[in-house]
């Protein structure tokens, strides 16, 4: 039986409202207060240096993590999203009840005691993201069991909790906004939420530093029987090292390598350096591990290559990335493209489920993954780049957040998070660095 879309109503405009001075709002510690850069666009903030841009993120996504971890465990039931706003130094905040939301602020302050609360700003949400992620669930099945009358390439979460957005093709598009702006889905548990519908293509896997040997870094190529990707995140557990790519890369048992060809040139694939076999592979998360053989960070470390060569960071702590945050990826593509290590990519959509386009999984199938997305003005990502580290600056480090999985061109690209990874297949961030 194929599932029908509702008409629902129109959309209620919502106003920022700003958190009352109280001791709860106060900054607490000297320094920790965004250093705002007034009247920036988001062009100019993408063009500001990276210490000139980590400065002014790093207090913000403090509060957004903080926040970010109460919203999505005990006060599950008012939070909506979460909103950087890096130019204007806030932190925007969606719950559904207004009155219940200090008490979320308040549990965020007690577990992270220096973060400043002043920053934030509250605005009214629709829904709550737990509802909204059961409606997105439920219209991803129901896309996959063929009861729907839309194709679906992606359904994300609106960034101010305000319904669902599918892109779907550009018949199917046409047809839904002649019937109306907006419409409602009815979940399984009786929800009525409503959903945009956008024209667009299915996402590409971006699958593809050179022929690296141990201990490997974030950045290094591997590739292997024609399929070419990039490393990312390096993991540790106590009986070894592991480093991660996409899942859509390679299949579970596979022995991948780096490549011998004596010219970076993309098109050639020589069998190089061993690099590991392929474990712990999860389609949901679109990740999976390279098991190096090796343990104590003898195999790989938690470093990531840089645009000059031989130059490489440290990569410490994981965070998840939540809208109007901004991030840079490792990818090979981009680095032998003559694109360096690209940056200003800014957080669009931090909870977007999608389905990539044959055959650019391992399998020739179509799977569906979630995770993040993002806008580059210049440039993302590209084919090769897939399984890259995400990273944001922090300080003189890199903090991971995901691994490059997908894209639509080369100005827009989706990543899924390695906090949830982790917690999968229950590894975590190695300790070890080069």
């Amino acid at each position: 039986m194929r599932r029908k879309f509702d008409q629902g109503g129109s959309m209620i405009r919502r106003a920022i409202i700003a958190i009352a001075a109280t001791a709860l709002t106060a900054a607490v510690t000297t320094g920790i207060s965004p250093a705002t850069e007034p009247d920036l666009t988001d062009q100019q903030f993408a063009h500001l240096d990276p210490a000139r841009q980590t400065k002014i993120l790093e207090p913000l996504r403090a509060v957004a993590n903080a926040l970010g971890d109460q919203g999505r465990s005990t006060h599950s039931g008012i939070y909506g999203s979460l909103t950087i706003d890096a130019p204007k130094g806030h932190v925007v905040l969606y719950v559904t009840d207004i009155s219940k939301a200090n008490r979320l602020i308040a549990d965020a302050k007690k577990s992270s005691p220096s973060i400043d609360t002043s920053v934030i700003r509250l605005a009214k949400a629709n829904y709550s993201r737990k509802d909204l992620a059961a409606a997105r669930d439920q219209v991803m099945a129901d896309s996959d069991s063929q009861k729907l009358l839309h194709s679906v390439h992606s359904v994300s979460l609106n960034p101010d909790s305000s319904g669902l957005k599918v892109v779907t093709d550009k018949v199917n598009a046409a047809t839904a906004v002649a019937k109306s702006e907006a419409m409602q889905y009815r979940t399984a548990a009786g929800a009525r939420i409503p959903i945009s519908f956008e024209a667009g293509e299915a996402l590409e896997s971006l699958e593809w530093r050179w022929n690296d040997e141990q201990p490997f870094i974030a950045g290094d190529y591997v590739g292997v029987n024609g399929h070419q990707c990039t490393t990312g995140a390096v993991a540790g557990i106590g009986t070894g090292d592991f480093i991660l790519t996409a899942a859509h890369c390679f299949p579970d048992g596979w022995e991948v390598y780096g490549n011998a060809y004596p010219y970076h040139d993309l098109a050639h694939q020589w069998t190089g350096n061993r690099i590991g076999t392929v474990t712990n592979v999860s389609p949901q998360w679109d990740m999976e591990a390279i098991y190096t053989g090796t343990s104590g960070g003898i195999g790989a470390t938690s470093d990531e290559a840089d645009n000059v060569p031989g130059q490489w960071y440290r990569v410490e702590g994981v965070a998840y990335s939540y809208n109007g945050d901004w991030v840079c990826q490792d990818g090979i593509t981009s680095y032998y493209s003559g694109h360096g290590v690209p940056c200003g990519i800014k957080v669009t959509n931090d909870d977007t489920s999608w389905r990539t386009s044959n055959p650019y999984w391992w399998d020739g199938l179509q799977h569906t993954s979630r995770g993040v997305c993002g806008h580059a003005d210049n440039w993302a990502a590209d084919h090769g780049d897939s399984g890259a580290l995400v990273f944001a600056f922090s300080g003189g480090t890199r903090q991971a957040r995901g691994s490059v999985s997908a894209g639509s061109d080369t100005k827009n690209v989706c990543w899924t998070e390695i906090k949830d990874y982790f917690r999968e297949v229950g590894l975590s961030l190695s300790p070890y660095h080069a």
